[in-house]
C-alpha cells in the first residue's frame, strides 16, 4: 500500500513545537509529526483511508479535530 501525505498549520507561530497526530476512526495511530516554528506539519499514512487529524501542546488539544478522507493523492490545507 502507497503512503501519500496530509499537510497543513496549527495556529502559525502559536503552534510551532506542536505535536500533530493522524489516527484511523479506530483509534490507531498512523503518523505523527512536530510542527515547525510556523506551525506547519507534514504527515505520511497510508492511501485510502479517513484519519483524524489532531494537534497537542503541552499535553493540551490545541486546535479542534479535523477528519481528512485521503484516496491516492497528496492533501494539502488541512489547518487545524
Amino acid at each position: 500500500m502507497s503512503n501519500v501525505t496530509i499537510s497543513g498549520n496549527i495556529g502559525g507561530a502559536a503552534g510551532a513545537g506542536a505535536s500533530v497526530y493522524a489516527t484511523t476512526l479506530g483509534g490507531v495511530a498512523r503518523s505523527m509529526d512536530t510542527a515547525d516554528a510556523n506551525g506547519n506539519y507534514t504527515l505520511s499514512v497510508p492511501a485510502n483511508a479517513v484519519y483524524k487529524v489532531v494537534g497537542h501542546l503541552a499535553g493540551k488539544v490545541v486546535r479542534s479535530m479535523r477528519l481528512v478522507t485521503v484516496a491516492a493523492a497528496n492533501i494539502s490545507n488541512v489547518n487545524i
